[in-house]
């Protein structure tokens, strides 16, 4: 397998607390990660080759979502972003 490399340049984070940004980012993280530890999802993302630019979809966020949460959800937006 080979390695996939993903650089998030900016991630906006407007209308959260700064001390929700490091939970926010842990979430992302380990989502992504655990994203890419399923073979399909590499051969997908593989598939796409190198990207510049990505937009995502939107993430939809409850009022009250756990900061790691809202990693996990942003993660799951990014996902989609890639199959398109």
């Amino acid at each position: 397998m080979k390695r996939v490399i993903v650089h998030i340049d900016r991630l906006v984070l407007d209308g959260y607390l700064h001390h929700d940004a490091e939970g926010i980012a842990s979430g992302l993280r380990e989502h992504l990660a655990h994203t890419f530890g399923v073979a399909e999802a590499v051969r997908d993302w593989r598939a796409v080759g190198h990207v510049a630019r990505m937009r995502a979809p939107n993430a939809r966020i409850e009022h009250n979502t756990p900061p790691r949460s809202i990693g996990a959800n942003v993660a799951r937006a990014i996902s989609k972003g890639m199959k398109r």
